[in-house]
Parts: structure tokens; sequence; C-alpha cells
């Protein structure tokens, strides 16, 4: 938000208005509190290099509830019956919550069939040709990791 305000980039994904703005400004603290570390841990549980660095011992099982329950509260608050989190247009806030995910989707073999409307939305999100591109480096960790030393716990 601090880059789009000082140097008038993106504006097209944070809007002007101040009702689309509150719509995705109150998106960031679930990002922060239930989002993100769930889809983090759900990725922790996938690598085992970067377990001993997080200090991280849960298992995909034991954390795939978790990630669910975030997605449905997601939908629950965010989404309803629209296409993104501010209604109709794509934001920042929606870039954020779909990289989140995503990066579970293509690296962590996470099933979002469980959360259909989390999927579609993704799914849309991803036809954004400059959100596309960015999720390349995270569709080639599988390979990439297979390269990587186990790491013993």
């Amino acid at each position: 938000k601090y880059l789009i305000a000082t140097r008038k980039v993106g504006l097209e994904y944070y809007p002007e208005d101040p009702k689309t703005r509150l719509l995705v400004d109150r998106y960031f603290p679930f990002h922060h509190t239930v989002l993100r570390p769930n889809c983090a841990s759900y990725f922790m549980a996938t690598y085992s290099f970067l377990k001993p660095y997080c200090h991280f011992t849960k298992t995909k099982d034991e954390v795939r509830p978790d990630v669910i329950k975030a997605c449905e509260q997601f939908v629950d608050i965010f989404l309803k019956d629209q296409k993104y989190i501010a209604g109709d247009v794509l934001t920042i806030a929606d870039i954020f919550a779909a990289n989140e995910m995503t990066h579970i989707m293509f690296s962590a073999d996470f099933d979002f069939n469980q959360v259909p409307v989390v999927k579609a939305y993704i799914e849309r999100v991803l036809e954004n040709e400059i959100v596309a591109e960015t999720q390349k480096a995270i569709k080639e960790l599988p390979e990439l990791s297979k390269t990587l030393p186990k790491a013993k716990l």
C-alpha cells in the first residue's frame, strides 16, 4: 500500500474509492492472522528441509483441517456471492490471498476441491496474466526440492 500511495503505481489494484478501499483494507488482518499462518503451516509440513529452521513438527494431515477451516472462513467473510474480495474488481487483497493459497496448491499438493468456492476463486485470480506470471517459480518448487538434502528432525 505504501508503494501505491507514494509512487502512484498499481492504483487499479488498490482503488481510490473509499468504500472499495475499505473492503480491501479489512482483508489484511485476516490474511496475516488466519489465512497466511494456516497455509504456511501446510507448506512447512510438506517440505522437510524447512522444518528445522522453522521449529515445525506437524504433518500435513494434522494441519489440513485448519487450512480448510481458514478457507471456509475466507469464503464466509470475504467472498460470499461475489467474484473478488472487493466485489467485481481484482485488488491487491485478492493477489495476496491467492498467492498464499497457490503456494500450497502448486507446490504442496493441497486439494482445493474440498473448498470449491476457493478453487474457483483462485482460478479467476490466475486469469490475470501478471498474477499468473508470479506463480511460475512456486510451480517449480516440488522438482527443486527433490534436489535438496532431507532434513533430520
